[in-house]
């Protein structure tokens, strides 16, 4: 399944490590770049954009979600 996360921060991020361990399809938007590399999450897609704008949705590709 893809899933969808808006935003890698705590919260985030345990959610998208408990669907990665059950290999689901993870994309997480955010909008600080530097939380890729301190996220330690292998094979999550990335996003930076905020979520709240339109045009990010549109990147995310929501509609395959």
């Amino acid at each position: 399944m893809k899933v969808v996360i808006a935003g890698a921060g705590s919260v985030g991020s345990s959610i998208a490590r408990e669907l990665l361990s059950n290999n689901h399809d993870i994309l997480l938007i955010d909008e600080k770049p530097e939380v890729i590399g301190r996220s330690g999450l292998k094979g999550a897609r990335w996003l930076i954009g905020d979520a709240c704008e339109i045009t990010t949705l549109r990147d995310a590709r929501l509609e395959e979600a």
